[in-house]
């Protein structure tokens, strides 16, 4: 049986606009100004906990939350041996496990925005902006791999920036949300073939995203307005 207290977290909505809040905090002054490990790590450990009540909430079994949670742990550890003993290799398995969470996080919230039952309130709002911080998120990460994989993967000093994850990450984050955004301001640029087809993709989801979100919290608002006129009308 899953506990009441996550089931409250996520069927009253409130943790949407919580986990949102949480990604503006990491996203525009964690990143850009904290030059430390420590609240990157804070903020990850309250990431992976809000990804594991979420699954808790969403399934039937704890089966889920236990594989993610196990998931977790192997990505902590990576981090862990990354910082001690600094190398590519963990650097890789470290953002390819943030990538993976970050997917299924996503995917988490998207249920929750996208369920047909009750009203479009601001706290599913809130939700699809989580969203859509999380896919600049996910890219970011994704960006980073390709840099370690292929130094020249973008015209950036990564030479330099490597010895530095954080300042490289700072860096890559806000390259994915300028692309996303489709702002482009020109300081940063794929060069690669990896990276132009992602930074492609990234800039179609950027464009997309939104009007799809309208286009289906509109319909799933005008479908819950005629159940409840349906229900009223019963009723009477």
């Amino acid at each position: 049986m899953k506990p009441k207290v996550f089931q409250r977290f996520w069927a009253e909505d409130i943790g949407l606009t919580g986990l949102m809040i949480i990604l503006f905090v990491e996203t525009f002054a964690i990143y850009p100004f904290v030059d430390s490990d420590v609240g990157s790590l804070f903020m990850h450990l309250v990431f992976i906990m809000v990804l594991i009540t979420g699954v808790m909430a969403v399934s039937r079994t704890p089966h889920w939350a236990r594989l993610i949670a196990f998931i977790a742990v192997i990505g902590l550890g990576f981090r862990y041996w990354g910082h001690v003993y600094p190398h590519s290799t963990l650097l890789i398995a470290n953002f390819s496990i943030r990538a993976v969470l970050a997917s299924m996080l996503i995917a988490v919230i998207l249920m929750h925005v996208f369920r047909k039952s009750g009203p479009i309130t601001h706290h599913r709002i809130a939700g699809s902006i989580a969203v859509y911080l999380l896919i600049g998120a996910l890219f970011g990460y994704l960006y980073f791999i390709v840099c370690i994989l292929d130094p020249g993967a973008f015209n950036l000093d990564i030479l330099t920036l490597k010895d530095d994850s954080h300042k490289l990450m700072a860096r890559l984050v806000y390259f994915s949300y300028i692309t996303m955004t489709s702002v482009g301001f020109g300081d940063i640029t794929p060069i690669s073939p990896v990276a132009c087809t992602l930074s492609m993709v990234q800039a179609l989801i950027g464009q997309l995203f939104p009007a799809i979100l309208l286009a289906r919290l509109v319909s799933l608002e005008i479908e819950d307005s005629h159940t409840r006129r349906k229900t009223e009308e019963t009723d009477e």
